[in-house]
């Protein structure tokens, strides 16, 4: 197998919604690069580490200061933050969420918000929008929370929220996480901007992929006696 077809292989387990041609497309490009100049035995690391770079900048609309600070991020926290600041500054949302599958629950580990919202609280995965997300692995664009049944009235009763947009977060095997953009009126989010937030998701995925979940400051713990804790 060659270095290229290795490195397309690796890729793909970071970046699995990716079309496949347009990921052997940033890696030929990656390679084209490169060319002869790094030694054989550095190619392989080289050119992955170059490949998803691009990939990155790529699914992120040519941003090459975003693509580069979420291939850097070296903690989950991190990515979180890139991501929900670069999410509210380009859709002028009211609000962000960052939320990780915990088991059978989505546990909302970040958000920047207006006004409060879910830091830090888990909800069964069956009745939160941010799970149906994760487990349909497919975005829920909500226009009116009032008209959609996926949303569990109760908790929003007390939040500024009326409309949203949540997009899964890929992790190794099946979606780990969600990003959700929250609006304070009834908003019909446009196709370019579900696009770039679906792009935003591929890279945060790679990100989380590539760093992992089991270091994540909000992970659950377990004690000696095997009942779960909070970390």
């Amino acid at each position: 197998m060659t270095a290229t077809a290795e490195v397309t292989d690796a890729l793909r387990a970071l970046f699995p919604s990716v079309e496949p041609a347009d990921l052997a497309l940033c890696v030929r490009r990656a390679a084209d690069d490169l060319g002869g100049s790094v030694h054989d035995s550095a190619l392989p690391e080289m050119l992955t580490r170059l490949a998803r770079l691009r990939l990155t900048s790529r699914l992120l609309g040519d941003d090459p200061d975003l693509a580069t600070e979420l291939y850097s991020a070296g903690t989950l926290p991190e990515v979180a933050r890139l991501a929900r600041r670069a999410v509210r500054d380009r859709l002028g949302c009211a609000g962000v969420t960052f939320v990780v599958r915990d088991g059978d629950k989505c546990f909302y580990a970040d958000e920047d918000s207006i006004a409060p919202l879910w830091a830090g609280q888990r909800f069964p995965i069956t009745e939160c929008v941010s799970g149906w997300a994760m487990l349909h692995a497919e975005p829920a664009v909500i226009d009116d929370i009032e008209l959609d049944e996926r949303v569990p009235l109760a908790a929003y009763r007390s939040t500024y929220v009326r409309s949203m947009i949540v997009v899964p977060v890929s992790g190794p095997g099946a979606p780990a996480a969600t990003i959700g953009a929250y609006w304070a009126e009834t908003h019909r989010a446009g196709r370019a901007d579900l696009g770039w937030l679906q792009g935003v998701a591929q890279a945060t995925g790679a990100a989380v992929t590539a760093i992992g979940l089991a270091e994540a400051p909000w992970a659950p713990t377990f004690d000696p006696a095997g009942e779960e804790t909070d970390a």
